[in-house]
């Protein structure tokens, strides 16, 4: 236990992500600051201001404050995050819950710090830049990034994780095991609910961003071969659309001749994104083969969305998807890097409506009983 008084501690809970925000993360921050202050803590969420959101307001029943960033270079933005931070640092607070190292270097270096912290590590962006940045690659900044990552982990007094894959690689870093404790995603299944599925035809869904390691071009090659067989599909996207990830997407698309069989979705909360998964027929997540997903490995929530519906899911044979899915009873694994193998996943469940459906109400009782935000 971090705390033995009945007083309720400060917690300062900091995030580089914007809140409210319909990507993972945003959400994923938005549950865990509803179940603190539900539980009657005073919360402070300290997050970078998004476009049109305000510096101060109420949200989950916590105090926000949000740090406007003008700058546009990203390692920029984190240096007038991380100041700001330090900032903060100068209130009393009794725990500081941090999500980056871009927070968390400033919270675990202060002087004299009174408050105990908590470091909840989804990613490590040693790891994640190069995928975003190419040009950082053997680049000095990196072994820095690297060296402050394994820093909070090392100083801070407890560590949180979603996924097994995670763990073993701090661990591997040296950290100790007993300071580490998995807390997978969840998923409201009040909003995720299960709803039968649609008539034809076959409609296909992908929740998540457009960057190229989601593996969204494989998907592409394998509904190719799927439409060579003559079988009509659409393929909704329900994507952040950001614009350099998408057109060579909308390209690609182009290329292929798919044009007609792939609609692109606007970003869209909670609801939104069940209302489109519950009149879809699967749920694909093709994560790429790549350290970004198998070093670093979260707890997809999309994954965790698609099941909760009721909606087979079909996703990457790699270790972070296995901590969840049960390969042929509760979803279906295969090499979504191949083409072929993919194709075929999808067409065994497209031809199959009565292993569609029991695959589908499997993967929602695993959902319903291992991954609700509740639980978390």
């Amino acid at each position: 236990m971090l705390f033995r008084s009945k007083i309720m501690p400060k917690i300062l809970y900091t995030s580089f992500d914007t809140v409210p925000a319909p990507k993972g993360a945003g959400v994923h921050i938005s549950y865990f600051t509803k179940a603190l202050t539900e539980k009657g803590y005073n919360v402070t969420l300290f997050t970078p201001a998004g476009k049109n959101q305000k510096e101060q307001d109420i949200y989950m029943g916590a105090e926000i404050k949000r740090v406007k960033i003008e700058e546009d270079n990203f390692l920029k933005r984190t240096v007038v995050f991380s100041r700001a931070v330090e900032k903060e640092l100068e209130r009393n607070y009794d725990l500081v819950h941090f999500r980056s190292i871009w927070d968390g270097i400033s919270i675990v270096n202060k002087q004299n710090r009174s408050y105990k912290t908590l470091y909840e590590a989804n990613g490590f962006p040693s790891i994640e830049l190069p995928y975003h940045y190419p040009w950082l690659k053997n680049k000095g900044i990196l072994k820095k990034i690297r060296l402050n990552e394994i820093i909070c982990l090392k100083e801070a007094d407890f560590i949180i994780c979603p996924s097994g894959v995670i763990k073993d690689y701090i661990t591997s870093l040296g950290i100790i095991e007993d300071k580490v404790r998995i807390i997978p995603n969840g998923v409201n299944t009040d909003i995720f609910n299960v709803c039968p599925m649609p008539a034809l035809p076959l409609k296909i869904i992908y929740v998540g961003t457009l960057t190229p390691w989601q593996g969204i071009f494989s998907l592409l090659d394998a509904l190719y071969i799927i439409k060579e067989k003559r079988i009509f599909f659409i393929l909704n996207i329900l994507s952040d659309r950001k614009k350099k990830f998408e057109k060579p997407l909308t390209d690609y698309v182009s290329r292929l001749n798919l044009t007609e069989h792939i609609k692109f979705l606007e970003p869209a909360g909670e609801e939104k994104v069940a209302s489109v998964i519950s009149k879809s027929h699967i749920g694909v997540s093709p994560l790429e083969y790549s350290d970004r997903n198998l070093i670093q490995g979260c707890c997809p929530l999309k994954i965790l969305e698609y099941m909760s519906c009721g909606r087979p899911v079909i996703a990457s044979d790699i270790p972070c998807v296995r901590e969840i899915i049960d390969h042929d009873i509760n979803g279906i694994l295969c090499n979504t890097a191949d083409k072929e193998n993919l194709a075929h996943a999808i067409l065994r469940l497209a031809e199959n409506p009565e292993m569609m459906e029991t695959i589908g109400i499997k993967g929602s009782l695993k959902a319903r009983e291992t991954f609700t935000w509740h639980r978390a």
